[in-house]
């Protein structure tokens, strides 16, 4: 997993999750601290917690998984093959 530290800057309750696929907008998702202690899903699954639309087929299905451990912010693959 890739960590960025965040033991700084995460203090609310709540984070947004910016997700920018080439050539698109972004779309923002609000996260509790909570769910992300536990880890949130990222893909195309319609039932990962953040859900991406089918029509982005360089997204996959079961793309990452985001975690808060210890003030770190984890990016994980999943089952990625791009």
């Amino acid at each position: 997993m890739n960590a960025i530290n965040t033991e700084d800057t995460i203090e609310s309750a709540e984070l947004s999750i910016l997700v920018h696929i080439k050539n698109e907008n972004s779309q923002k998702f609000i996260v509790n601290k909570k769910s992300l202690s536990k880890g949130i899903k990222l893909g195309r699954d319609p039932t990962y917690d953040i859900v991406i639309d089918n029509k982005y087929k360089s997204v996959s299905k079961q793309h990452c998984e985001i975690k808060l451990d210890k003030g770190e912010l984890k990016v994980g693959n999943i089952n990625s093959t791009n």
